[in-house]
């Protein structure tokens, strides 16, 4: 009796508002059965956050793709240095809104992280943190977490493209060998819409990926392109293009190299053809020039630039095109 008496007479804080329906219910729940005595309470010593960041790792390891667990190895890594820094091995409830200051100050001022690579960091502890509150019974952690101020930081970065005019310079330049394979890497990527992981995955299996499609409509033979997008887990299907099917057929398509050299490689020939935004291309410029351009382009349908993106909707293309690089004209009429 003394029990039940305790629980409804228990005064949340303040910060306990901040848990939605069914985390309250949860909660409640089980404090009420511990209370009556119905179940006992499970120990009051919170774990290592970093032993439960082993435990998602495991958990995701057959469900994600290689680079995902990248991500959350590298952001494990930036946990650990952040801790061996404090000098102290933070436990799962010590992930509050002090840990969040700390965090930030010190990925500002020791580390000199941007605001989006720290919000990408706090990104990733709320999710892991979220599972084990929600599928762990007995979890401790600071409710802190679910605060407004715990929140991801996200600038928009502005995010340079190579119009028409510009992707020409560089593929009629003629030269460094190692330049020109460069060049014939970007008119795949472009033409393909593709990642730089995608081009390194197909690229040494193109007789496999590359079909002929006939046109029932008009009983026209063309070839298609079949290409895995591995960040999102889907196939899709692109109309190739003769600039990929010449060197295809001419046994002239380009050789594999590293992400690194190609993005000090593609800086290198932006500046032998005189593009003076040199420094700000990279491997995923040529996949955003491709939506940005024909998104410009008005004879084209929006659905088809879905259809080499691999955006599902139109809202996530426009916000991957950016505002600034849209010269489409609105044709609706007036009159």
């Amino acid at each position: 009796k003394k029990k039940k008496n305790e629980f409804r007479q228990l005064k949340l804080k303040p910060e306990f508002n901040v848990m939605d329906k069914q985390e309250w219910n949860k909660w409640a729940k089980e404090h009420f059965e511990i209370a009556i005595g119905v179940k006992e309470a499970r120990s009051n010593k919170a774990e290592y956050y970093l032993d439960k960041f082993d435990e998602w790792i495991k958990h995701k390891k057959n469900k994600v793709g290689k680079g995902t667990l990248r991500g959350y190895n590298s952001n494990k890594g930036v946990l650990e240095a952040f801790m061996k820094f404090k000098k102290h091995n933070y436990k799962t409830n010590e992930i509050d809104l002090v840990f969040y200051d700390e965090f930030q100050d010190w990925c500002y001022e020791e580390r000199n992280y941007t605001p989006n690579y720290f919000g990408l960091q706090i990104a990733k502890i709320k999710v892991v943190m979220k599972h084990f509150r929600t599928k762990q019974t007995g979890f401790k952690y600071s409710v802190q977490i679910l605060h407004d101020d715990f929140k991801t930081i996200k600038e928009r970065v502005k995010h340079e493209i190579l119009n028409e005019d510009e992707l020409q310079l560089l593929w009629n330049y003629k030269g460094k060998p190692y330049l020109e394979n460069v060049r014939d890497i970007t008119i795949l990527l472009y033409r393909g819409c593709l990642r730089y992981s995608e081009f390194f995955d197909v690229i040494n299996r193109m007789d496999k990926s590359i079909f002929k499609h006939t046109n029932k409509k008009t009983n026209k033979t063309f070839y298609k392109w079949s290409v895995d997008q591995r960040k999102v887990k889907k196939q899709k299907g692109l109309n190739l293009h003769k600039q990929i099917e010449t060197m295809w057929k001419e046994n002239t398509l380009p050789h594999r190299i590293a992400l690194q050299k190609f993005n000090d490689y593609i800086k290198e020939l932006c500046l032998e053809v005189g593009i003076t935004k040199a420094e700000d291309v990279a491997s995923h410029t040529f996949r955003r020039s491709f939506c940005t351009n024909m998104y410009n382009d008005e004879s084209i349908d929006v659905r088809s630039i879905m259809e080499y993106s691999g955006h599902t909707t139109e809202r996530m293309l426009l916000n991957y095109i950016q505002d600034d690089n849209v010269k489409r004209n609105n044709n609706i009429p007036t009159e």
